[in-house]
C-alpha cells in the first residue's frame, strides 16, 4: 500500500473528506473525481479503489462543514513587496496571534493553519496580503503530497492534527460578509480582457466536466460545459468555441464532427443557448476566482524561506508541546449523502462488461433515454442469461426482481422492447416468459420447461394489487410463488400438489422479473404489510426523478450489434464442465414417472479478500440502517444478499471465462443497493399508507403541494381532487390541518380559502418578510 493511500485512509478515519489529485499536481484527478472537490469522501472502500488505481495520486482535503476544517493559507507572493509571513508578523505586533492548532508547511515556503468553526468563514482569495481563506467548496493539499515544484507537504513539528484538536477559527481572520444588492441597485459587470491564463483555467475546468455520451444526456452536458465557459469564465463566443472544440469535444463519445455542417451548427448553437440562459443559482463569473482551477506557476523554493518559516512558528512550539493530546476519535464512516446522488447515479448507470455494453446500446437507441431503468432491465436479462451457470461460495445466484418506476410516456418500455429484440437476434427467445400471467400454476409450468426465465411485465403495480386483493383468484398466489422461487434458486422447487396434476419439481429455478409501473400505481399496490413480509425486500426498486427526458429525435432504432448477439449466444450455449466438487446431482431425475431436468453445474465465482470484507462491512451497515428506520428493516435485511447477486452478474459480465468478484465489483454492487434503498426511504416510504382514508389524504396533500410557494385556492384544490365529494374532501382537509401537514388561510379579497403545505407556507412567509424589508 502506497504512503499516499495509507495517509488518505488515516485522514478519512479522522472524518476528513479526501480525494485524489494528479500525481505531483493540484488538479483533481478527473478519471476518479469528475466533479472535483464535490466527489470527496471518507468512504474507505472508495479511497482504496482510487489509490489502488493511482497509487501516486496526490491527496487533497475538502474544506468546509463535512470535514469540519477551515484553513488560513499563508503564502509567498512571488514578486510582491509583501508576503504572507510579513502579514502574520504585522498582526502579531498588534496582538492578533493565530491560535495554536494543526499546521502544515507548504513546499513554496508558506503554511496552512487548520481550524474548526461554529460560525464558518467564507472563502476569500487575497483576504490580506499573502493570506487566503479556504472554506466550503475549496480544498488544500495534505502531506505527503508532492508540490509541482517537487517539494513535499509536511506537518509542522508538534502541530499534527492527531496531536491537536483543531482550535476555534479566529475572528480577525474572518472575511466580512458581502453587502446585499437590491434589484434597485444594479451592478454593471464589465467584460474583462481574456488572458492566456483564463484559457488555461478553462482547460483545467473542462478536464473535470463529465464528457457528453450519446444516449446519456450528451446535449445537456455540452450545454453545461458551454455555460461554464461563457457565464462562469465570461469568455467570448469565439473563445468558448476554441476551448470547447480543443479540450472538451475530444473527450466526448462520440465527438461532434466539426467538419460536418450539421454537427458544427449543433455544437455552436449550444454556446449561443448557454449565453442566453445563464444558471439562476450562480453569479456571472463564478469560476474566475475559483482557486481550484488556478494555473500553477513553476516556482522554486525561495532561499531562506524554510528557516524563516521555522522562526515564525517557533513561538507555537512550546505551547504546542504542552497541549499535545491523544489522537482524535475515529467517527463512523458516513454513507452516500443525498446531495451527491446525481454523481452517484451517473456512476451506477455506466456498468462494465457485457452488462454495460447492452445498456449503452439500449440508451443509444432510445427516444427518451432512461439509463437507470435500462440498467434495471438489463440486470434482469443478464441474471437470466447467467442463471444456473454461476454461483458464489455462499451459493448466491443471479435471480433478481427489479421494478422500473417512471411516469407515463417517459420511456420506460424501451429497454424491454430492445431486450426482446436482442433475444430474437440471438435465438434465445425461450428465455422470455409471457407478457402477462394467468396464474401461479402457469409460472410453474413455464419454469418446468425453461428453468431460467425472464418475465417483462408492464403495469406491475396494478397487477400485484389485483393479485393480492383477490381481484383475480387465479393470480392470487403469484406473489407467494415469486417469494418461494427467489429462495429456491440454489435448490429444488416442488410445486403444490393438485389432484388433477402431477407435481412439478424444478431443479435450481432462475426466475427473474422486470416490472414497470407509474409511481402512483406502484404505491397503490403496497401496504405496510409488504414492509414486513419480505416481498419488497426481494425487489430492487429503480425510481426516476424529475421531468420526463427530452426526446432524442436523432436516435433511430439500430440493428442489434453482432458482438452483443454473439456474446449472448455464447452464454446461452455454454456448458459448464463437471469438476471434483461440481458433479452432476442425482436428485430429481424422475418424479412420479415424469422426467425432470437434471441439476445443472455451475462455475464457482470466488471473491477477493478485500471484496469479501466489503460485503461483511455492508451487512453491518445494513443492520444499523434497519435499526434506525424500523419500517425499512426487512428491506435492509436483504441488502447484502441482493448485493452479492448483483456482484455475480457484474463479475460474469466483465469476464465470462473466469469471473471473479474484485473489490471494484463489490463496491459497485454495494453502492447500487445502498442507492436503491435510500431512494426507497426518501421517495416511496412516505407514500405507503395503511388505509383508504390515509391514501385519500395523501392525494389531497400532493395536490396542494403542486401549488408550491404560491399555494392553491380552494377552487383549484377542489378541481385537482374532484374525485372526492365535498363532504369527504372537507373531512380530509380537517384531518390534514389537525396533523399540521397543510395550512389554510382566507384568500384576500374573497370569501374563499387558500391552501399550502406546511413547508411551502413557511417559505411563503419568509419571502413576505424579505419583501417587506
Amino acid at each position: 500500500m502506497s504512503e499516499l493511500r495509507k495517509a488518505a485512509l488515516f485522514y478519512a478515519e479522522m472524518g476528513w473528506q479526501v480525494f485524489p489529485c494528479v500525481p505531483g499536481g493540484k488538479q483533481p484527478l478527473a478519471a476518479c473525481v469528475p466533479h472535483g472537490v464535490k466527489d470527496a469522501t471518507t468512504d474507505a472502500a472508495q479511497i482504496n479503489l482510487w489509490w489502488s488505481r493511482f497509487p501516486d495520486a496526490n491527496l487533497a482535503l475538502a474544506c468546509g462543514g463535512e470535514s469540519g476544517a477551515y484553513v488560513v493559507d499563508v503564502d509567498i507572493n512571488v514578486g510582491a513587496s509583501i508576503d504572507g509571513w510579513q502579514t502574520i508578523n504585522d498582526l502579531t505586533a498588534k496582538g492578533k496571534l493565530l491560535p495554536v492548532t494543526a499546521c502544515q508547511n507548504t513546499p513554496r515556503g508558506g503554511a496552512h493553519f487548520f481550524y474548526k468553526a461554529d460560525k464558518p468563514p467564507r472563502n476569500k482569495n487575497s483576504f490580506m496580503p499573502g493570506i487566503d481563506i479556504r472554506a466550503e467548496g475549496y480544498y488544500v493539499m495534505l502531506p505527503p503530497s508532492i508540490h509541482p515544484n517537487g517539494g513535499k507537504y509536511k506537518w509542522a513539528e508538534n502541530l499534527t492534527p492527531w496531536q491537536h484538536k483543531l482550535a476555534e477559527y479566529p475572528d480577525f481572520m474572518r472575511p466580512p460578509e458581502p453587502q446585499a444588492v437590491t434589484p434597485s441597485q444594479p451592478v454593471a459587470v464589465p467584460m474583462p480582457q481574456v488572458s492566456g491564463s483564463s484559457r488555461e483555467r478553462a482547460k483545467l475546468y473542462l478536464e473535470t466536466c463529465e464528457p457528453a455520451t450519446q444516449g446519456l444526456g450528451g446535449h445537456d452536458k455540452l450545454l453545461w460545459a458551454a455555460s461554464a465557459m461563457v457565464n462562469g469564465l465570461r469568455l467570448s463566443d469565439d473563445e468558448a468555441f476554441e476551448v470547447l472544440s480543443n479540450y472538451y469535444n475530444p473527450l466526448c463519445s462520440p465527438p461532434w464532427d466539426l467538419g460536418s455542417p450539421g454537427d458544427l451548427k449543433d455544437f455552436s448553437r449550444k454556446i449561443t443557448e448557454a449565453r442566453r440562459n445563464p444558471p439562476r443559482d450562480k453569479a456571472i463569473g463564478w469560476l474566475l476566482d475559483d482557486p481550484t482551477y488556478d494555473p500553477m506557476p513553476a516556482v522554486e523554493i525561495l532561499p531562506g524561506v524554510e528557516q524563516g518559516v521555522q522562526q515564525i512558528l517557533s513561538r507555537y512550539h512550546e505551547q504546542a508541546a504542552k497541549a499535545v493530546q491523544q489522537p482524535v476519535a475515529q467517527p463512523d464512516i458516513p454513507k452516500v449523502e443525498i446531495g451527491k446522488r446525481a454523481t452517484e447515479l451517473n456512476f451506477l448507470c455506466q456498468p462494465t462488461g457485457l452488462l454495460g455494453e447492452i445498456c449503452a446500446w439500449i440508451n443509444s437507441t432510445a427516444i427518451r433515454p432512461q439509463p437507470f431503468l435500462t440498467l434495471a432491465c438489463t440486470l434482469t436479462f443478464c441474471g437470466t442469461l447467467f442463471g444456473r451457470k454461476i454461483r458464489d461460495y455462499l451459493d448466491a445466484r443471479t435471480n433478481i426482481y427489479c421494478m422500473g418506476i417512471a411516469d407515463s410516456s417517459s420511456g420506460k418500455n424501451h429497454a424491454p422492447k430492445q431486450i426482446r429484440r436482442l433475444c430474437e437476434a440471438s435465438g434465445c427467445i425461450d428465455l422470455l416468459g409471457g407478457d402477462d400471467v394467468a396464474s401461479d400454476s402457469a409460472v410453474e409450468k413455464t419454469l418446468s420447461e425453461h428453468p431460467a426465465t425472464l418475465y417483462l411485465w408492464d403495469e406491475i403495480g396494478h397487477m400485484i394489487s389485483a393479485m393480492k386483493h383477490g381481484a383475480n383468484s387465479h393470480k392470487a398466489g403469484v406473489v407467494t410463488l415469486l417469494m418461494k422461487l427467489y429462495s429456491s434458486a440454489g435448490s429444488v422447487y416442488k410445486s403444490k400438489e393438485y389432484s388433477t396434476q402431477d407435481d412439478r419439481t424444478i431443479s435450481q429455478p432462475c426466475c427473474c422479473l422486470y416490472g414497470m409501473s407509474t409511481p402512483d400505481r406502484f404505491t397503490e399496490g403496497i401496504d405496510p404489510a409488504e414492509m414486513r413480509d419480505g416481498w419488497l425486500g426481494r425487489c430492487l426498486v429503480f425510481l426516476t426523478r424529475g421531468k420526463r427526458p427530452k426526446k432524442e429525435r436523432n436516435n433511430a432504432t439500430a440493428p442489434v450489434p453482432d458482438d452483443l448477439s454473439q456474446a449472448v449466444i455464447e452464454w446461452q450455449n455454454r456448458v459448464i464442465p463437471a469438476g471434483p466438487e461440481n458433479e452432476l446431482s442425482t436428485y430429481g431425475t424422475c418424479v412420479n414417472g415424469m422426467a425432470v431436468l437434471a441439476a445443472p453445474k455451475q462455475v464457482d465465482v470466488s471473491a477477493d479478500p478485500e471484496a469479501e470484507q466489503l460485503f461483511i462491512s455492508f451487512n453491518d451497515e445494513a443492520e444499523s440502517e434497519g435499526e434506525k428506520e424500523p419500517a425499512m428493516d426487512c428491506l435492509w435485511a436483504k441488502a447484502e444478499e441482493n448485493a452479492r447477486k448483483i456482484a455475480l452478474i457484474v463479475a460474469a459480465s466483465e469476464n465470462s471465462n473466469e469471473p471473479r468478484i474484485t473489490l471494484s465489483v463489490a463496491d459497485y454492487s454495494i453502492r447500487l443497493i445502498r442507492y436503491l434503498l435510500h431512494d426507497f426511504t426518501d421517495m416511496v416510504l412516505p407514500n405507503i399508507t395503511s388505509s383508504q382514508t390515509e391514501k385519500d389524504k395523501l392525494i389531497v396533500s400532493k395536490a396542494i403541494e403542486t401549488g408550491g410557494i404560491d399555494g392553491l385556492t380552494g377552487k383549484e384544490t377542489a378541481q385537482k381532487t374532484r374525485t372526492f365529494n365535498k363532504k369527504h374532501r372537507d373531512q380530509l382537509y380537517e384531518d390534514l390541518l389537525e396533523a399540521g401537514e397543510i395550512v389554510r388561510t382566507i384568500t384576500p379579497g374573497t370569501r374563499g380559502f387558500h391552501f399550502w403545505t406546511a413547508e411551502h407556507y413557511h417559505e411563503f412567509l419568509a419571502q413576505q418578510r424579505e419583501e417587506q424589508q
